[in-house]
């Protein structure tokens, strides 16, 4: 893909819903983008949590819609672009922080509602956007490895396979906000994710191998 914004700063934005690859992808794609920096929506949200705690960023992307009460498709959307946005004006300040220092950030995560995605797309940085999307095989996997880290619980996180599948339709229509995403077949390897994607961009980033 080519365009005519080489002067620009690049956002090479990795999202989706959880169990995706999103953060194994970013940090591949660091290593051989020689070293860029990578940046995940979960720092923020932890950061937020410390420094100026609200009710929305008790809750995961997958369980906010107990914000509104009973979990149906509209307050699982809702729930999770009002948990999405706590972080929105965090994230566009942290990057445009980074941006002073660096020419390409990669940051990647769960939290681009359609608010975060307008801001982003009207900000003056070229976006290189990634979806990766949900395969179920892959989703227990990775959920399966949390729990054995203690650190999820795993059976709520199997439970909420219904509500990871309403996030991913919810990001598949927010790429439609984007004219140039790269949406790559899910259930690839890890190797061909990296490899595609490097080849998808390949115009805007060859600066940077």
């Amino acid at each position: 893909m080519e365009n005519g914004n080489r002067n620009k700063s690049k956002l090479l934005l990795i999202y989706g819903a959880p169990g995706t690859g999103k953060s194994t992808l970013a940090a591949l794609l660091s290593a051989r983008l020689n070293g860029a920096f990578v940046i995940n929506t979960d720092f923020i949200k932890e950061w937020l949590r410390l420094f100026a705690p609200s009710s929305e960023l008790l809750y995961h992307s997958h369980d906010a819609w107990k914000l509104f009460g009973e979990k149906n498709e509209g307050n699982i959307i809702h729930g999770f672009e009002q948990h999405a946005d706590a972080l929105l004006t965090s994230i566009r300040d942290f990057l445009l922080h980074l941006f002073k220092k660096y020419r390409l950030i990669i940051i990647e995560g769960v939290h681009f509602s359609k608010n975060g995605i307008k801001v982003l797309v009207e900000s003056d940085w070229e976006i290189l956007p990634v979806l990766l999307g949900v395969d179920k095989i892959q989703y227990s996997n990775f959920v399966s490895r949390k729990a054995a880290l203690r650190s999820v619980d795993g059976k709520s996180w199997l439970e909420s396979f219904d509500v990871i599948e309403k996030l991913d339709n919810y990001y598949k229509n927010l790429a439609l906000c984007f004219p140039d995403v790269f949406v790559p077949p899910t259930g690839q390897s890890m190797q061909t994710l990296l490899e595609s994607t490097l080849d998808y961009f390949s115009g805007p980033l060859r600066v940077f191998r």
